[in-house]
């Protein structure tokens, strides 16, 4: 089994300051993703062919207009409307089994308002956002997030959230040859959060304790008795955790880690959901001089079932990446990345084999 994948981005955006406080943004962008899915000899496997070529052809085109108002010094009021079109177009030819073809050729419109406030009142600081979301065929929500913090001491404070959320299916979820299903319905979450923050100079420290729970959360599952991949919807589905963060400069380096321990669960089975570790986190290791920045960061997941189809466990891993950076001007840099720096073996999924060390470099241009 092969795949092919190739992306085309664009943008382009207006950045205007209409008044001393307000400043609108305009930003276009198109997005274009093309897919290629080849499936061959597979009789010598299965005693049946099943040989297969599939296309996926995604657009979206999106238009966003924000809008910040400085209020006060202590005051500002963000709004603004996000207005898309997504396009799809499938085609999945069985070479022995033309019965099983398939094609699509799908479009939808989606677009969004939102508003919010954020600002403070001596030591409390209140964030407020209001959020509404219509996706053609997938359902439409009104959500929020409401937040609220206390200055304890200058470099101490309490932090606490609730908020909701919806997500809508992707088109790919939907009418992938492979794994579409064009039933999945949308996301939605209420989402709580508590912690406490230490915040001095370079230096940051803040747990955070969450708790959230959804109902229809989409998921990839493949079954390893039928060979088909599929994406459904999780009835039920909560999750509990906490969450560290760090931050702070070492030896004149700048050191960023983060670690979460989490318990995601399907409350109708109680059992884990898949392919989601109870502990992962990272460090970043990075140092900026002159012209140069440097850096590196190793990423940790730990184990994972698989699936509710397999009793597979995905061992825990840890990859290593490098970074560079110089600056020729304000204008133009050069870049370099070194990923999986020591060729580790792992999987995100049973059988999905990830890449293995890989350099990048590029050129960056800005006017």
């Amino acid at each position: 089994a092969t795949n092919q994948s190739k992306q085309w981005t664009a943008a382009i955006y207006s950045k205007n300051r209409f008044t001393q406080n307000w400043l609108s943004t305009l930003t276009l962008s198109y997005n274009k993703v093309d897919r290629t899915d080849d499936v061959l000899n597979t009789d010598l496997y299965f005693g049946s062919n099943s040989d297969r070529h599939s296309k996926y052809r995604s657009e979206t085109s999106l238009m966003q207009w924000e809008n910040r108002l400085a209020l006060s010094s202590d005051w500002t009021l963000t709004a603004g409307v996000d207005l898309g079109r997504e396009k799809a177009y499938t085609d999945s030819k069985w070479f022995d089994n033309p019965y099983n073809n398939s094609h699509f050729n799908v479009d939808r419109d989606k677009y969004s308002a939102y508003a919010g406030l954020l600002g403070k009142i001596g030591a409390h600081h209140l964030q407020a956002n209001m959020r509404y979301d219509h996706v053609d065929n997938a359902g439409a929500d009104t959500t929020g997030y409401l937040g609220y913090g206390y200055d304890l001491t200058s470099a101490w404070k309490l932090l606490a959230s609730v908020s909701t959320s919806f997500l809508a299916p992707t088109l790919y979820q939907q009418y992938d040859p492979s794994m579409g299903n064009k039933d999945l319905k949308s996301e939605r979450s209420t989402n709580y959060e508590a912690g406490i923050q230490y915040a001095q100079g370079k230096d940051l420290v803040r747990l955070t304790v969450f708790k959230w729970r959804t109902r229809n959360l989409i998921e990839g599952v493949y079954d390893p008795v039928t060979f088909e991949g599929d994406f459904y919807n999780v009835d039920n589905a909560k999750n509990t955790g906490v969450e560290l963060n760090l931050a702070t400069n070492v030896l004149s380096l700048d050191v960023r880690a983060n670690l979460t321990w989490q318990n995601p669960k399907n409350r109708e089975t109680d059992e884990s959901l898949s392919r989601r570790a109870r502990m992962f986190g990272s460090l970043n290791v990075s140092k900026t001089f002159g012209q140069w920045y440097l850096g590196g960061d190793i990423q940790y997941n730990g184990h994972r079932d698989d699936s509710t189809y397999n009793d597979y466990r995905l061992p825990s891993y840890a990859i290593v990446n490098l970074d560079a950076r110089y600056n020729l001007n304000k204008n133009v840099s050069f870049y370099a990345r070194i990923e999986n720096l020591l060729d580790r073996d792992y999987q995100t999924a049973w059988s999905y084999n990830q890449p293995g060390r890989g350099a990048y470099v590029g050129v960056n241009f800005k006017m």
